[in-house]
């Protein structure tokens, strides 16, 4: 044979195995075709489906917690179910057969193209029924706070609980979507559905606020009655104080103006009945007169919570 009739018949070798392997990619995905992750390159149509069935009915999903907590979802719980919609059909037509050789050098990828759906009731009722939900397992978050000791008489900051509850309309769409995407896992935390402390140790506000609580226990305030005196000390003053949610440092008027009010009974003399023996000798009952201490209730109450904001010891005589 020679060199023309071998180069003739080498060129036919190649054009029919050419057209051969056209034949087979006519029916079968090309070489390294991926649809949604799948590899489905030398695979038919039908040989696809059944292997993204299969894969369905083996999926689960696993759904990761706080505190490495960890619970799954199977595809069975919700029914989760393969759409034939014709979008792997579509994706074989596109691949003329008698191309197959440029899958050698282009990447043949397809995302979006398997569509799923589940039971809408049977998702609903998995999602509400997740441990993540379960009230006795959930601890909800709290903020940073300041907490006093009498044995130091001092206020410290009491560390923010980040908790594990789950914002529940926010993430059951997040889970929804992970599953029709046959996503393996799911975080809680990285998909931010967590309800977190606004207020934590570092804050601010929570720093402020136990340096505002801190000062105004370390005053000592004396009230001076001429002849006696009563001393108001920073523990007495601690069970008037607390934070708002916003961690602004209050004092219960409430509270103040009972002490006062204990305080007017003890001190005010101010029409009293007095006791006296007469140069007689007898004993004599004098009632009424402006003679003494009568403390303005209302104006001191005021007054004082003014002085305990000041922040400093001081030594002062009652409205």
């Amino acid at each position: 044979m020679d060199k023309k009739k071998k180069i003739g018949l080498a060129v036919l070798i190649v054009i029919i195995l050419y057209a051969a392997i056209s034949v087979f990619f006519q029916y079968h995905y090309f070489i390294g075709t991926k649809v949604n992750g799948y590899s489905c390159g030398f695979r038919s149509v039908s040989k696809t489906k059944e292997l993204i069935k299969g894969d369905i009915k083996e999926y689960k999903i696993t759904i990761k917690e706080r505190d490495k907590k960890r619970e799954s979802i199977s595809s069975s719980q919700v029914k989760l179910a393969f759409k034939d919609d014709g979008k792997l059909e579509n994706i074989k037509a596109e691949q003329k057969g008698y191309a197959w050789i440029t899958a050698l050098f282009q990447p043949q990828k397809y995302r979006d193209a398997i569509t799923l759906t589940m039971d809408d009731a049977s998702f609903n009722n998995t999602y509400k029924n997740l441990n993540a939900f379960n009230k006795d397992m959930v601890v909800a978050p709290v903020d940073a706070y300041s907490t006093y000791d009498e044995a130091s008489n001092s206020y410290s900051i009491v560390p923010e609980v980040y908790g594990n509850t789950v914002k529940r309309k926010q993430f059951k769409p997040i889970l929804k979507e992970a599953i029709l995407n046959m996503d393996r896992s799911i975080d809680i935390e990285k998909k931010d559905c967590y309800k977190n402390p606004v207020y934590k140790k570092d804050s601010t506000e929570v720093i402020e606020a136990n340096k505002t609580l801190n000062k105004y226990v370390q005053e000592t305030i004396t009230y001076d009655f001429d002849d006696r005196t009563e001393e108001l000390t920073g523990k007495k003053i601690s069970k008037w104080l607390y934070e708002t949610d916003k961690h602004e440092v209050k004092v219960h008027s409430e509270m103040v103006a009972k002490y006062i009010k204990n305080l007017a009974k003890k001190y005010d003399t101010v029409g009293v009945k007095r006791h006296f023996k007469s140069i007689c000798g007898n004993n004599v009952t004098v009632s009424g007169g402006t003679y003494g201490w009568k403390i303005d209730q209302k104006a001191e109450t005021a007054n004082l919570i003014k002085v305990i904001k000041k922040g400093k010891s001081v030594k002062r005589k009652p409205e």
